[in-house]
């Protein structure tokens, strides 16, 4: 996988940067998103089934928080359109249509993340 089309070049150099100062921060910053995104998920998941905007829009703000940091501009943005959505559209009928999204682009950035932090 390419990574550069996942990440930002410019966000993972600078977590990079900070293996400087204190070594292996990037694999500890890799190892808590990884660890935390997949909880994150199942709370807006949660959030979504339930019919809780806002909820939902809380839980996709952190998860998309936490994209940014780590260079994962997709996963962000796909947060970004879950924090926004419309209350109306919260039905079991547009699940795969909103959530889908949201599972692909966190495979992706957990796998590109997964194979740098290895690397390192």
């Amino acid at each position: 996988m390419r990574t550069d089309a996942v990440l930002d070049p410019a966000a993972i150099a600078l977590l990079r940067s900070l293996d400087e100062q204190k070594p292996g921060s990037f694999r500890d910053f890799v190892r808590m998103f990884v660890t935390e995104a997949p909880e994150r998920v199942k709370k807006i998941e949660a959030a979504y089934k339930a019919g809780n905007a806002s909820d939902l829009s809380q839980h996709a703000h952190y998860l998309r928080s936490a994209c940014l940091a780590l260079g994962a501009g997709q996963l962000a943005a796909t947060c970004h359109d879950l924090e926004h959505l419309d209350p109306q559209s919260l039905t079991a009928g547009n699940t795969e249509l909103n959530l889908g999204p949201l599972h692909a682009r966190l495979r992706e950035a957990m796998i590109a993340l997964l194979e740098l932090a290895e690397a390192s």
